[in-house]
Protein backbone atom coordinates (compact mmCIF):
# COMPACT_ATOMS: atom_id res chain seq x y z
CA UNK A 1 0.00 0.00 0.00
CA UNK A 2 1.48 3.37 -0.99
CA UNK A 3 1.72 6.42 1.26
CA UNK A 4 -0.93 8.21 -0.82
CA UNK A 5 -3.44 5.40 -0.52
CA UNK A 6 -2.67 5.11 3.19
CA UNK A 7 -3.34 8.83 3.64
CA UNK A 8 -6.68 8.45 1.84
CA UNK A 9 -7.53 5.37 3.90
CA UNK A 10 -6.80 7.29 7.11
CA UNK A 11 -9.65 9.74 6.38
CA UNK A 12 -12.51 7.73 7.91
CA UNK A 13 -10.49 7.17 11.08
CA UNK A 14 -9.70 10.89 11.31
CA UNK A 15 -13.36 11.74 10.86
CA UNK A 16 -14.35 9.22 13.51
CA UNK A 17 -11.80 10.62 15.98
CA UNK A 18 -13.10 14.13 15.34
CA UNK A 19 -16.75 13.09 15.73
CA UNK A 20 -16.32 11.11 18.91
CA UNK A 21 -13.30 12.60 20.72
CA UNK A 22 -11.70 15.93 19.76
CA UNK A 23 -14.11 17.84 17.52
CA UNK A 24 -13.73 19.01 13.95
CA UNK A 25 -11.84 22.26 14.57
CA UNK A 26 -9.34 20.60 16.91
CA UNK A 27 -8.86 17.78 14.42
CA UNK A 28 -7.97 20.29 11.69
CA UNK A 29 -5.48 22.06 13.96
CA UNK A 30 -3.91 18.84 15.29
CA UNK A 31 -3.85 17.37 11.78
CA UNK A 32 -2.09 20.44 10.39
CA UNK A 33 0.49 20.43 13.16
CA UNK A 34 1.03 16.69 12.63
CA UNK A 35 1.51 17.28 8.90
CA UNK A 36 4.10 19.97 9.65
CA UNK A 37 5.95 17.64 12.02
CA UNK A 38 5.90 14.92 9.35
CA UNK A 39 7.29 17.23 6.66
CA UNK A 40 10.01 18.42 9.05
CA UNK A 41 10.91 14.83 9.84
CA UNK A 42 11.24 14.08 6.11
CA UNK A 43 13.93 16.77 5.91
CA UNK A 44 16.41 14.42 7.58
CA UNK A 45 18.09 11.84 5.39
CA UNK A 46 17.81 8.60 7.33
CA UNK A 47 15.55 5.63 6.68
CA UNK A 48 14.11 5.96 10.18
CA UNK A 49 13.12 9.58 9.59
CA UNK A 50 11.61 8.58 6.24
CA UNK A 51 9.29 6.00 7.81
CA UNK A 52 8.42 8.16 10.82
CA UNK A 53 7.84 11.17 8.56
CA UNK A 54 5.57 9.26 6.18
CA UNK A 55 3.59 7.77 9.06
CA UNK A 56 3.20 11.22 10.61
CA UNK A 57 2.07 12.73 7.30
CA UNK A 58 -0.49 9.92 6.90
CA UNK A 59 -1.88 10.55 10.39
CA UNK A 60 -1.97 14.31 9.82
CA UNK A 61 -3.74 13.90 6.49
CA UNK A 62 -6.27 11.58 8.07
CA UNK A 63 -7.14 14.23 10.65
CA UNK A 64 -6.92 17.29 8.41
CA UNK A 65 -8.55 16.47 5.07
CA UNK A 66 -11.94 15.01 6.05
CA UNK A 67 -12.49 17.52 8.82
CA UNK A 68 -11.75 20.65 6.80
CA UNK A 69 -14.41 19.48 4.33
CA UNK A 70 -16.80 18.87 7.23
CA UNK A 71 -16.20 22.40 8.53
CA UNK A 72 -17.06 23.85 5.12
CA UNK A 73 -20.24 21.79 5.10
CA UNK A 74 -21.13 23.17 8.54
CA UNK A 75 -20.83 26.79 7.42
CA UNK A 76 -24.32 26.81 5.93
CA UNK A 77 -27.68 25.29 6.85
CA UNK A 78 -28.57 22.00 5.17
CA UNK A 79 -30.70 23.37 2.31
CA UNK A 80 -28.81 26.66 1.78
CA UNK A 81 -27.96 27.25 -1.89
CA UNK A 82 -24.70 29.00 -0.88
CA UNK A 83 -23.26 25.66 0.25
CA UNK A 84 -22.51 24.66 -3.38
CA UNK A 85 -20.74 27.98 -3.94
CA UNK A 86 -18.69 27.44 -0.78
CA UNK A 87 -17.54 24.03 -1.99
CA UNK A 88 -16.76 25.46 -5.43
CA UNK A 89 -14.52 28.08 -3.83
CA UNK A 90 -12.89 25.41 -1.67
CA UNK A 91 -12.17 23.09 -4.59
CA UNK A 92 -10.89 25.97 -6.72
CA UNK A 93 -8.52 26.98 -3.93
CA UNK A 94 -7.46 23.34 -3.51
CA UNK A 95 -6.65 23.03 -7.22
CA UNK A 96 -4.69 26.28 -7.22
CA UNK A 97 -2.91 25.03 -4.12
CA UNK A 98 -2.05 21.80 -5.91
CA UNK A 99 -0.73 23.60 -8.98
CA UNK A 100 1.84 26.04 -7.55
CA UNK A 101 3.65 24.06 -4.80
CA UNK A 102 5.32 21.58 -7.18
CA UNK A 103 6.71 24.47 -9.20
CA UNK A 104 7.95 26.27 -6.10
CA UNK A 105 9.31 23.05 -4.61
CA UNK A 106 11.19 22.23 -7.81
CA UNK A 107 12.90 25.60 -7.64
CA UNK A 108 13.75 25.15 -3.95
CA UNK A 109 15.07 21.62 -4.53
CA UNK A 110 17.21 22.77 -7.45
CA UNK A 111 18.57 25.79 -5.60
CA UNK A 112 18.83 24.59 -2.00
CA UNK A 113 18.13 20.83 -1.86
CA UNK A 114 15.17 18.67 -0.93
CA UNK A 115 15.82 19.04 2.81
CA UNK A 116 14.92 22.71 2.61
CA UNK A 117 11.90 22.00 0.41
CA UNK A 118 10.42 19.81 3.16
CA UNK A 119 11.17 22.47 5.76
CA UNK A 120 9.48 25.13 3.64
CA UNK A 121 6.46 22.83 3.22
CA UNK A 122 6.38 22.37 6.98
CA UNK A 123 6.45 26.12 7.57
CA UNK A 124 3.72 26.67 4.96
CA UNK A 125 1.44 24.19 6.72
CA UNK A 126 2.17 25.76 10.10
CA UNK A 127 1.46 29.20 8.68
CA UNK A 128 -1.88 27.96 7.31
CA UNK A 129 -2.76 26.41 10.68
CA UNK A 130 -1.96 29.69 12.44
CA UNK A 131 -4.19 31.61 10.04
CA UNK A 132 -6.94 29.01 10.51
CA UNK A 133 -6.62 29.27 14.29
CA UNK A 134 -6.68 33.07 14.29
CA UNK A 135 -9.66 33.25 11.95
CA UNK A 136 -11.69 30.66 13.86
CA UNK A 137 -10.82 32.34 17.18
CA UNK A 138 -11.47 35.79 15.66
CA UNK A 139 -7.98 36.92 16.67
CA UNK A 140 -5.98 39.70 15.04
CA UNK A 141 -3.75 38.21 12.34
CA UNK A 142 -1.11 40.94 12.46
CA UNK A 143 -0.42 40.59 16.19
CA UNK A 144 -0.13 36.81 16.06
CA UNK A 145 1.02 35.78 12.59
CA UNK A 146 3.99 38.01 11.85
CA UNK A 147 6.03 37.16 14.98
CA UNK A 148 5.30 33.47 14.43
CA UNK A 149 6.23 33.75 10.74
CA UNK A 150 9.55 35.33 11.72
CA UNK A 151 10.11 32.51 14.22
CA UNK A 152 9.36 29.88 11.55
CA UNK A 153 11.84 31.49 9.15
CA UNK A 154 14.47 31.47 11.89
CA UNK A 155 13.64 27.80 12.55
CA UNK A 156 14.06 26.92 8.84
CA UNK A 157 17.38 28.74 8.74
CA UNK A 158 18.61 26.95 11.87
CA UNK A 159 17.47 23.48 10.84
CA UNK A 160 18.82 23.93 7.30
CA UNK A 161 22.17 24.86 8.79
CA UNK A 162 22.04 21.72 10.95
CA UNK A 163 20.95 19.46 8.08
CA UNK A 164 23.64 20.69 5.69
Amino acid sequence: MSATSSANAAGPSGGNIADKIIGTRNAVIIGGITLAIGYSTLAFSTMTSLYIGLATVIIGSGLFIPNIVTMISQLYPQEDIRKDAGFSIFYTATNIGAFFPPIIAAFIIFRFGWHIAFLVASCAVLFAVIIFYCVTEKQSLTKKVFPILFGMLALVATVSWLVN
